[in-house]
């Protein structure tokens, strides 16, 4: 049988608080209660309140109450006699409202195989979906009496005529009773969830963080063993003029030439290695070009050096 692990009240349930039939003057008996957490939550609001359960609760005694909730019971049971037999139960208890509530079909409906007039769901349970109409003609025809639809898949069957009369006066004005939601049930530990798995995780994160801040380490040292060698063994390069150059090296300071060559434009400067005999991009001295005349003392370095383009148009182009 399938029984709801819940977290608050079940729809019938909230239903009768909407509808005031939870305001302390009625007892409630839940039969098929599951693991009877409507129950349960009801008596801590101060309800009476009682039920029974072939499977989660058979040794609790069955007795007769003001209303009676059969909830999510007729869909779970496959045989249609004893489908029926549980209907008149739940009927013959109830002395002023038996409340029938089921599950409807919709789009999301667990996948299975067909069985009798319902579905074998993938976990092994029966399953029953319900039109709103089908359940209402259901309800009818097996009560002989009219099915009042409260909520989706919940309908109430009144035995007490009067009661009925002023439930259907009163039904739309606002007599909420509002309700605690149950207190959630103490976890027990399943055997398939071991305490020994989350130990080996525990001891999983410890050895990634461990190993995370191992590498972390190796990689500083590394990195300040890599600077300190490059800074002792290897000293900044001192520029030299090339082979056949006249001249002396120039600092990084140099003046740069106060005129443009002609045709040529400022095009902004950049920091790199330049012959300043061609002002070429190459390691090797060549004659100068003719165009700067004297031409400036050669030498190779690493300056912020000065770009002529050769376009005439007066717009400068940054490089």
């Amino acid at each position: 049988m399938t029984a709801l692990t819940r977290y608050g009240f079940s729809a019938p349930i909230q239903s009768l608080a909407r509808h005031g039939f939870l305001d302390g003057r009625y007892r409630l008996f839940d039969y098929g209660c599951g693991r009877g957490d409507d129950v349960r939550g009801l008596i801590e609001n101060g309800l009476e309140a009682a039920g029974w359960d072939p499977y989660h609760a058979p040794d609790r005694p069955i007795q007769a109450a003001d209303i009676v909730n059969l909830g999510f019971v007729i869909n779970v049971i496959e045989d249609f006699d004893e489908r029926l037999e549980a209907l008149m139960r739940a009927w013959s208890l109830a002395e002023r409202l038996p409340v029938v509530s089921v599950m409807l079909a919709n789009r999301n409906d667990p996948r299975g195989a067909r069985f009798c007039d319902g579905v074998m769901t993938q976990r092994g349970t029966f399953q029953k979906y319900f039109s709103q109409s089908e359940i209402k003609a259901f309800l009818d025809q097996v009560l002989d009496e009219e099915a009042i639809a409260v909520a989706p898949g919940v309908l109430y069957v009144f035995r007490d005529k009067d009661a009925e009369q002023r439930f259907l006066v009163d039904r739309y004005r606002r007599r909420r009773q509002p309700l605690r939601a149950p207190t959630p049930r103490p976890r027990i530990p399943s055997e398939r969830e071991p305490r020994a798995r989350h130990d080996d995780l525990l001891v999983y994160l410890a050895l990634q963080q461990s190993s995370t801040a191992a590498l972390i380490a190796i990689w500083n040292a590394v990195c300040n063993r890599t600077s300190s060698t490059s800074s002792a063994t290897m000293p900044p390069p001192t520029p030299r003029p090339p082979s056949g150059c006249s001249g002396s090296p120039i600092s990084a300071r140099s003046r740069m030439p106060a005129a443009p060559p002609p045709n040529r434009v400022w095009a902004g400067s950049i920091r790199a290695a330049r012959c300043n005999c061609t002002r070429a991009w190459s390691s090797v001295c060549r004659r100068c070009c003719g165009s700067m005349s004297p031409p400036p003392p050669c030498s190779m370095a690493t300056v912020s050096t000065p770009i002529w383009s050769r376009s005439t148009s007066p717009r400068a182009r940054s490089v």
